[in-house]
């Protein structure tokens, strides 16, 4: 970057995207939505997420949006700590909608990613296997990055099949009760 380069030399894909990513904090979707190529979003948005310009502008936009929604780390916190304490019947009741624990992780996994507290889609699922640095993310080439994002895809889908299965056996367990009752 150079000295002169600000914020006002972004292109209007590059602000696009800026706006796009913080809807979501998932690069590649985030590029394709600002108009980058399917088929080069998930490098462009990797790229873009280490331009310093592009950099600065999420980090400011960011910013504003936690002062508008007025969200403090420990009111959210506090938040976290009564959706964790609190059974899933319980939340059920309260808000009319069946609960279930994959409602309540994800809920959860939003607000902390939005506020700063988890890392962005991109490092997140990884980060909840491995731990690596921004720094590495950072460093780390298209090939590995790639990697990564299957070993995640791999895990995600795994604990899709796990929760599944464990909702099948609660179902049965649950059936089981009735009919010996």
């Amino acid at each position: 970057m150079y000295p002169s380069q600000g914020l006002n030399d972004m292109t209007a894909k590059q602000q696009r995207f800026v706006t796009e990513y913080l809807i979501d904090l998932n690069a590649t979707q985030a590029a394709i939505r600002a108009g980058y190529s399917p088929k080069t979003a998930q490098q462009q948005g990797s790229r873009l997420l280490t331009n310093a310009v592009v950099k600065q502008a999420i980090a400011a936009q960011h910013s504003r949006q936690l002062e508008v929604a007025d969200v403090r780390i420990e009111d959210v916190l506090r938040d976290v700590m009564t959706i964790a304490h609190t059974d899933l019947h319980t939340l059920t009741e309260q808000s009319g909608i069946p609960a279930r624990w994959s409602d309540k992780l994800k809920a959860l996994e939003l607000l902390m990613k939005h506020l700063g507290l988890a890392a962005p889609e991109t490092h997140q699922h990884v980060h909840q296997h491995v731990h690596f640095t921004p720094e590495q993310f950072e460093r780390m080439s298209d090939d590995q990055l790639d990697r990564a994002e299957t070993a995640y895809k791999t895990l995600a889908t795994l604990e899709r099949e796990v929760a599944t299965d464990e909702a099948r056996r609660a179902s049965f367990g649950a059936r089981s009760k009735d009919v010996l009752a």
